[in-house]
């Protein structure tokens, strides 16, 4: 079996997390729109949302570039509350911009010493996640854009996990081939599901281990 050479990450869920929830910063913003709401609902609300978003793909919703994706996700979390334009919009815009930076986001604490102990390992690192150019900041911010030998980001791939086509690219920039790639995710079908179906190692993280199966599991892989 081939050794091991690159290990990938996804991102929102497995390396950075929403600060504080999703539910909280919705419900901070939309008050400033004059909707009042609570946190624990918005975020239920828009866990539901994505997740009907998430199993559909990019292709079955037709040609939707990632602002309209999210205007989707945004309009069914608010649901009976979702505002007329153009106050919409104006809430849009400002939820689309306030995830744009690190501000409403926290890194793994353990992120930037395991990407060193794997780089020790020898093994090239990546970024492979569903997510738009609005997270190149994001990163930038959090100090993972020196992490990363490379960064495939479904808005700017043009395909996203599970599917193939995302998984074929990264081999191919990357130089390396599915028994040689290890994709560490928190998604069952996206990060998992994917990963396997293309041929890919693949290993799910959960909170609140977070990523510490993670070394353990690409020793285990040099040692086959």
């Amino acid at each position: 079996m081939p050794s091991l050479k690159l290990v990938t990450f996804d991102a929102a869920g497995t390396l950075i997390f929403p600060h504080p929830s999703v539910g909280e910063v919705y419900a901070e913003i939309a008050a400033e729109h004059g909707i009042q709401t609570q946190p624990d609902a918005l975020e239920a609300r828009f866990k539901a949302a994505f997740k009907r978003l998430s199993q559909t793909s990019r292709q079955e919703l037709g040609a939707l570039d990632d602002r309209a994706y999210w205007r989707l996700a945004v309009a069914d979390t608010f649901g009976a509350q979702c505002p007329e334009e153009p106050a919409f919009s104006a809430l849009f815009e400002d939820l689309w911009q306030a995830f744009a930076t690190a501000r409403r986001w926290r890194l793994d604490p353990y992120a930037h010493a395991l990407f060193e102990e794997l780089r020790a390992l020898g093994l090239q690192l990546a970024l492979v996640s569903n997510a738009d150019a609005r997270f190149h900041q994001v990163f930038t911010e959090l100090g993972l854009k020196e992490a990363f030998d490379g960064f495939f980001l479904s808005g700017e791939v043009g395909a996203e996990k599970p599917e193939p086509p995302i998984f074929r690219v990264v081999e191919a920039a990357m130089g390396a081939r599915g028994p040689e790639i290890l994709h560490v995710g928190d998604s069952p079908r996206q990060d998992v599901q994917g990963a396997r179906d293309a041929g890919w190692h693949a290993l799910q993280i959960a909170q609140p281990q977070g990523l510490q199966p993670v070394l353990p599991e690409v020793r285990r892989l040099l040692d086959a």
